[in-house]
């Protein structure tokens, strides 16, 4: 989609119009554009925390952007997608199996492979998203399942905002092969409160081309302390819905083209900046850069061009590299993550941390993943004028 909304300068320029808000802004942002670059370090930006997950042998997390993960201060949920036992895993802070919620099916508390979820944290309830069935099912922290709510769409994406589910289908138009033709309702984002599931008032986003086929796996949704980010490989534009259930642009890319979509991905957010990362359709060769913005003055630098995208990102994460993308978002604003499997730890041993090769020499090929996570520093970066 080519926005029709008139550009802005990095400034903070109040947009009037259509899904404009008072505090809304619009950043401009140019992939090849000439911004200030900075040789930045992981560490720079981040404290980064190593935690074995111990007393559950079955734990089996497939490595896709579906393991969502969500990091409270006395516990972590990890969201194990598998096509024989998916479930929610549920972990004390220190990597201790609690209990296993929801298991693999089509009966009562039971969800398929495809699935999200979202967590009320001052409730104590988890919301599962069965995508495949159109079910939302509610369970309590100690595994009951409290009611189940079926719906009429199903979202590959959720968020929870302000006690408010938000679910994304960008697959809502497609582009069928088959037929040669567009299918679908057009109809892309949804909200329901969370007791009964009551369906809210909520804009929507009208993509002027749709999903069509060759678009790699992508998380749309990115989770934020205010709202959450919606991306799409067919727009141009990075929206943004507040807790208020108001849309509105807040990125707008220039070299997003009918040739070459280059698409924003938000990251991580902190008090001063929000990091970003770019990435192309699948087979489309362009930069694969990090950035950040900052919030203070709305100016964008470039973090070192580390092809965070490449398939060695994890590895490039151990070596204390800004790797961050897409398949690094939790279900926390301001903490990303990552699953680090045995073989990978012995093959990149020589640059493991000490405290980190002491626990890989104790793991074994059938051990659980280390989970690493990535908790973004307060205040502003040091080392960027």
């Amino acid at each position: 989609m080519k926005t029709n909304l008139f550009l802005c300068l990095l400034s903070s320029i109040l947009i009037v119009g259509c899904n404009s808000s008072d505090d809304s802004y619009l950043i401009e942002f140019d992939v090849n554009k000439n911004y200030p670059v900075y040789d930045i370090k992981l560490s720079d930006v981040a404290e980064v925390k190593y935690i074995e997950l111990k007393g559950l042998n079955t734990f089996w997390v497939n490595n896709d952007i579906s393991a969502k993960i969500l990091v409270c201060e006395d516990f972590i949920l990890i969201g194990d997608r598998n096509s024989v036992e998916s479930k929610l895993v549920l972990f004390d802070a220190d990597g201790n199996f609690i209990r296993i919620i929801g298991t693999y099916g089509r009966g009562p508390g039971e969800f398929l492979e495809q699935f999200t979820f979202v967590v009320d944290t001052s409730a104590q309830k988890i919301i599962v998203h069965s995508i495949d069935q159109k079910l939302f099912i509610k369970f309590d922290f100690t595994g009951n399942m409290i009611d189940y709510h079926q719906i009429n769409e199903r979202f590959y994406q959720t968020a929870f905002i302000n006690n408010q589910v938000i679910g994304y289908n960008y697959r809502s138009r497609y582009f069928s092969y088959i037929s040669n033709t567009v299918k679908g309702s057009g109809v892309s984002l949804h909200a329901y409160d969370i007791g009964k599931f009551k369906p809210l008032s909520i804009g929507d986003i009208k993509y002027d081309r749709p999903y069509n086929g060759k678009i790699g796996l992508i998380n749309n949704l990115t989770k934020v302390k205010d709202g959450c980010y919606i991306t799409s490989f067919q727009s141009d534009t990075i929206y943004f819905v507040d807790s208020s259930l108001r849309i509105y642009p807040r990125f707008v890319n220039k070299r997003y083209s009918d040739d070459i979509n280059i698409s924003i991905f938000p990251v991580l957010e902190a008090e001063d900046y929000i990091l970003f990362s770019t990435e192309s359709e699948m087979n489309v060769e362009c930069k694969r850069d990090m950035f950040m913005l900052r919030k203070r003055d709305n100016k964008i630098f470039r973090l070192s061009n580390n092809n965070s995208y490449a398939l060695n990102y994890k590895a490039k994460l151990l070596n204390n590299e800004l790797a961050l993308n897409q398949f690094t978002l939790t279900q926390n604003h301001n903490i990303a993550a990552v699953l680090l499997p045995y073989e990978l730890l012995q093959k990149n041993y020589s640059i493991l941390t000490n405290d980190l090769k002491n626990i890989v020499d104790k793991m074994t090929d059938n051990s659980n993943p280390i989970l690493v996570l990535i908790t973004a520093r307060t205040g502003s970066i040091s080392c960027i004028n």
